[in-house]
């Protein structure tokens, strides 16, 4: 089976055929090493997609749809080799913060609110996207402000915006 040559294709679909400019490069070796790599990251990402599922108040099995359809997703239409996606603690708890008052967490009224709200910050983050207004978001703004240095603050104090030490961790 040939594919078309990224080059060949309209430049609105470019962004959503990224893989084709990986596809020629993936052999056995690489087939391989993905498996591997897959495998490793579902041990780690399943599991705590069910956890933070839990923690959102959604039923568990939604956090395993969290964790593999984002990946599958983004792996055929990202543009990154290196990819982290799904739920994450922060995300989980402002979306049982932000629907708890107005449906049973865990409920089908609950889920479908949930739903609703992520599909509609799916929208904005798409339209945001390809308005390029990621770029500016990651590169334009001093390190301190951005979010996963603040997140990441909070757990771990060396990554603390302002931290200084000559030791190696």
């Amino acid at each position: 089976m040939s594919l078309p040559a990224a080059q060949t294709l309209p430049s609105w679909l470019k962004p959503f055929t990224s893989f084709f400019l990986w596809w020629p490069r993936v052999n056995r070796d690489t087939t391989r090493a993905d498996v591997m790599a897959g495998l490793t990251g579902a041990l780690v990402a399943l599991p705590q997609g069910v956890a933070f599922a839990t923690i959102a108040g959604m039923p568990p099995e939604y956090g395993l749809y969290a964790g593999m359809i984002p990946a599958i997703i983004a792996a055929l239409f990202g543009s990154s080799w290196h990819l982290v996606s799904g739920p994450t603690t922060a995300a989980s708890i402002v979306l049982f913060s932000v629907l708890s008052p107005h449906a049973e967490p865990g409920s089908a009224q609950y889920v479908s609110l949930a739903l609703t709200l992520t599909f509609m910050v799916g929208i904005i983050q798409l339209i945001m996207g390809l308005a390029k207004l990621g770029t500016p978001s990651s590169e334009g703004y001093p390190r301190p402000f951005r979010s996963e240095q603040l997140c990441g603050g909070a757990a771990d104090p060396r990554s603390a915006p302002g931290y200084q030490s000559d030791f190696i961790f």
